[in-house]
């Protein structure tokens, strides 16, 4: 994650906010759990939680509205409903 996170800054790509979610997220939870000894805590477990939460609403309110399309029923039988 941490070598997503520096490819998209060295490419100027995506949201700031996102980028540093990310670099956050690697730095404070996912690079210490990647060593075998590591045993998490509860506590721990739901600060990645969080933090994946975080950055999900980060890459989320990113994205570009789109417009709902319209058009026929995708079955015949949802135009009666």
């Amino acid at each position: 994650m941490g070598q997503f996170a520096a490819e998209l800054e060295r490419q100027q790509l995506g949201d700031p906010k996102v980028v540093e979610a990310i670099k956050q997220m690697t730095k404070l939870h996912r690079n210490p759990l990647v060593h075998p000894e590591v045993i998490l805590s509860t506590e721990e477990a739901i600060g990645i939680i969080g933090m994946a939460r975080s950055a999900i609403a980060a890459m989320l309110a990113a994205l570009p509205d789109v417009r709902i399309a319209t058009g026929a029923p995708r079955f015949p039988n949802d135009a009666l409903m």
